[in-house]
């Protein structure tokens, strides 16, 4: 009985310690066209993604906003609704991109036979994986996903009009020291909020409750000249108010 009560405790212990944050996304019909005989895919808010000879599908990104001193530590993606679309030729191959100076004539990157002759979907995996990063201490997972299979040898693409987004995630040491860089003000939910997805996540700040770090008193007419420098030092973790010298004579005025 002890040892079950130990097994139990564990268990428990591993699933507190893992958290689950779940996004859903439901995406815009794809426009199929016709170019240079391949078939070509867009979807509104989605971009190109994966090496050259590959199928050219579209991959949406998604952020995730985490638990503070947590890492995404795994991911899984759930695709619903889906749609079959008939293709008249084959799905463009990706190809390598080169700089508009290049003065030299291009090379055409042929369609990789492993992919287009074999009669599994592509792509092999619906993520490409797990990459925390961190904004003012905040952890953000930022994973792209394409809500596609597309199955070359029977010309035939399949769109998921759903998307379900699950990252896992744990403590751990990068994202604590993470939390040294904390920043936990208006400004910084602003911003958050323009690089997430789960807005139920984002913390909601009436004031500033860290203090200022860095003060610029400024002319009002350079305030331009001066935002290079405030985003640097807010881009190192430090909270900083830039101060009109027009404003503070007023307020001096005024008294």
């Amino acid at each position: 009985m002890k040892r079950s009560l130990g097994v139990i405790i564990l268990i428990c212990s591993v699933a507190l310690l893992a958290a689950a944050n779940v996004i859903e996304l439901t995406t815009d019909t794809p426009q199929i066209k016709s170019a240079n005989g391949y078939s070509i895919v867009e979807l509104n808010g989605a971009q190109l993604y994966g090496e050259p000879g590959q199928p050219a599908l579209p991959w949406l990104g998604s952020s995730t906003l985490l638990p503070l001193g947590e890492e995404a530590t795994n991911i899984s993606v759930r695709l619903s609704q889906p749609m079959l679309l008939h293709l008249e030729n084959a799905i463009e191959p990706i190809q390598r991109p080169y700089p508009l100076s290049l003065p030299e004539q291009k090379t055409t990157v042929d369609p990789d036979p492993a992919i287009y002759q074999s009669l599994d979907a592509w792509p092999l995996q619906a993520h490409n994986g797990t990459n925390t990063q961190f904004m003012a201490g905040h952890p953000i997972n930022f994973t792209a996903v394409c809500p596609f299979e597309y199955y070359p040898m029977r010309n035939e693409l399949v769109w998921y009009q759903r998307v379900e987004i699950e990252v896992e995630s744990a403590p751990s040491a990068r994202a604590m020291a993470a939390l040294q860089l904390l920043k936990q003000d208006a400004h910084t939910s602003q911003r958050l909020a323009k690089s997430i997805d789960n807005h139920s996540m984002l913390p909601r700040y009436q004031t500033r409750n860290t203090g200022i770090d860095y003060l610029i008193i400024h002319d009002v007419s350079k305030y331009d000249q001066w935002l290079p420098l405030a985003e640097f030092h807010e881009q190192r973790g430090l909270n900083v108010l830039m101060k009109p010298v027009q404003e503070i004579t007023a307020q001096i005025s005024v008294r």
